[in-house]
């Protein structure tokens, strides 16, 4: 009978790290995607009537995220850095050979 052996690491200490890491990654990339949602849901007549006749806190909310929405390149970095973390690319030049 063939043994199958555990598919992590091998090290139980870095099999948790591992998972935890994973599981914070998607928690967070979820939290992300219902971010973005709610941002682009926003109607600004909306925020316009909250900050007009909402309350004190409804007010002082309005206030903060009406720029975000109205300034399109303010919505398109608060949507865009989140969710695309920078990239580092690998080394994609040939090896060198020595003569």
């Amino acid at each position: 009978m063939i043994e199958k052996k555990h598919p992590g690491t091998g090290d139980p200490v870095l099999d948790l790290i591992y998972g935890c890491t994973s599981a914070g990654l998607v928690l967070f990339a979820g939290l992300m995607s219902g971010l973005t949602l709610g941002l682009m849901s926003l109607d600004v007549v909306e925020l316009e009537v909250l900050r007009r006749s909402g309350t004190e806190r409804q007010k002082h909310y309005a206030e903060r995220i009406i720029p975000v929405c109205c300034g399109y390149c303010y919505q398109y970095v608060a949507v865009h850095i989140p969710n695309n973390p920078p990239y580092n690319p690998p080394n994609t030049s040939p090896p060198h050979t020595p003569p």
